[in-house]
């Protein structure tokens, strides 16, 4: 996927003979494909990093973030679903927070298409879809009252929050993406097959013990849950015990 419509959904690490895995990588709300940049060197030679970026983020800034999360996963899919059959490879999905209802559903867009699944399907820093906690409707906040929402979240550097011209042309974008989140409304369907790595932070008050083994409700294939110390970005603060943990998900011993 060098080129054509479809490039713009990929953000890649670089070209390699000898992949044998991609990784494609779905970012948290507010966040862009850089979110993974450093994984490519820090993950197996054979694994292939392929992070998604979507329209208003990162590269994509010029273009109207999406709002709406179902819509977004159907175009993801029918995106991913023509690059593996172009250039059919082995893959697995990781999403974390926003990323991992994406991916989740990606999965599930795949399967009606008899898609070959999967390897592994890794979610991180969410709630199972159908245990989901009632939404606050945050997107609707103005912005000052936003902000202060985004202050607890720890996840954006207080410099980055005090530059004001900055936030108020990221604002529209993580706007969008509080909205998909919160008026996401999970469908119950048919139990994907792949085996699923459930990844979580044991400071996190955003997720639940129930929230996180209910994710085993979604799959007929084995699941298995992998806490870690940190709070709900704790794929950031602590990298390193994440990328083992994918790292023993997806390269056999």
């Amino acid at each position: 996927m060098s080129a054509g419509p479809d490039a713009n959904w990929l953000v890649r690490g670089r070209p390699q003979a000898a992949r044998a895995l991609r990784l494609y990588c779905f970012a948290h709300a507010g966040a862009s494909a850089a979110a993974f940049r450093t994984w490519q060197a820090r993950l197996e030679p054979s694994i292939e990093v392929c992070a998604i970026e979507l329209p208003g983020h990162g590269r994509r800034m010029g273009e109207a973030p999406p709002d709406q999360l179902l819509p977004l996963a159907a175009e993801l899919t029918r995106a991913l679903a023509r690059e593996l059959r172009a250039t059919p490879q082995p893959y697995a999905l990781f999403g974390h927070s926003m990323g991992a209802l994406l991916a989740f559903e990606v999965a599930r867009g795949l399967a009606r298409l008899e898609m070959p699944p999967p390897l592994r399907l890794l979610v991180s820093g969410a709630n199972a879809p159908q245990r989901r906690p009632p939404s606050r409707m945050l997107h609707r906040l103005p912005d000052e009252a936003l902000l202060e929402e985004l202050r607890s979240y720890d996840g954006t550097p207080q410099a980055l929050l005090d530059e004001h011209e900055l936030m108020a042309l990221l604002l529209p974008t993580l706007r969008a993406d509080f909205c998909m989140v919160e008026t996401y409304h999970y469908h119950p369907g048919p139990r994907l097959t792949m085996p699923l790595t459930v990844l979580a932070g044991r400071a996190d008050a955003r997720v639940s013990a129930d929230g996180v083994a209910a994710w085993a409700l979604e799959t007929a294939g084995m699941s298995h849950s992998a806490w870690h110390d940190g709070g709900h970005f704790f794929i950031d603060t602590h990298a390193e015990a994440v990328l083992a943990t994918i790292r023993a998900s997806l390269v056999p011993a």
